[in-house]
């Protein structure tokens, strides 16, 4: 990690938030450090890091987008959260895992500023996923609606990403979703569909929502 950045790291945050919800061996490895501008706010839930752990591993609320440098980044833990490996969650992210939530990171996951997560049922990232900046993931509704005999009829669903996928700008992903391997997703989309084809440029809203380039390979 750049010199610079750890200038903007709050030391007595990471190491509160490593000893408070892993194991005391891998807490002293501080593999998470948490940036200034990152606020804490429930740390009921666990979380599990699924791969050997190495410091600084996992950067939450690191400015890497110009304008963002001061932006909080939220954490509320209530469920689980897994990483498989290394992270990077940008600056004005919030990260939001209900009670019931199941919330899963693959290796080399990376939002680069100012995107949200609300996940209540659960929401699985491939490995090499970049999420750029307003993107939204949300599993569940926030309300529930019900038929006239009391059941509820907008129940959460999974939202699934497979490896190498790359969100573009001010995306929606609704419950449902699943995007396969090796796809770009178009800037300003809103996704509830399950889209089965890799390499494939998708986008669109509702019932616009499809391919819409097929046979494509994207590279940072």
């Amino acid at each position: 990690m750049k010199l610079k950045y750890y200038f903007q790291i709050s030391l007595l945050k990471s190491i509160f938030f490593n000893f408070r919800v892993l194991p005391f061996k891998k807490a002293c490895r501080l593999p998470v450090l948490l940036f200034r501008h990152t606020r804490i706010k429930s740390l009921k839930g666990k979380l599990h890091i699924d791969a050997p752990c190495t410091h600084a591993m996992i950067k939450i609320g690191r400015a890497d987008i110009c304008g963002m440098e001061t932006a909080p980044t939220v954490l509320q833990l209530d469920g689980e959260i897994h990483f498989k490996g290394k992270a990077t969650i940008g600056s004005g992210s919030v990260i939001s895992v209900d009670r019931n939530g199941c919330l899963i990171f693959g290796n080399k996951y990376r939002i680069t500023g100012r995107s949200t997560i609300f996940c209540r049922h659960k929401i699985s990232f491939g490995n090499n996923v970049l999420i750029s900046w307003d993107n939204l993931f949300m599993d569940h509704d926030h309300h529930d609606i019900m038929d006239h005999g009391g059941n509820i009829i907008n129940p959460p669903g999974e939202i699934i990403t497979g490896d190498h996928v790359w969100f573009g700008c001010r995306s929606t992903i609704l419950k449902g979703c699943r995007i396969p391997a090796d796809c770009v997703v178009a800037a300003n989309s809103l996704l509830t569909g399950n889209f089965t084809e890799e390499n494939s440029v998708i986008g669109g809203s509702g019932k616009n929502q499809q391919v819409l380039r097929s046979g494509i390979e994207w590279k940072e």
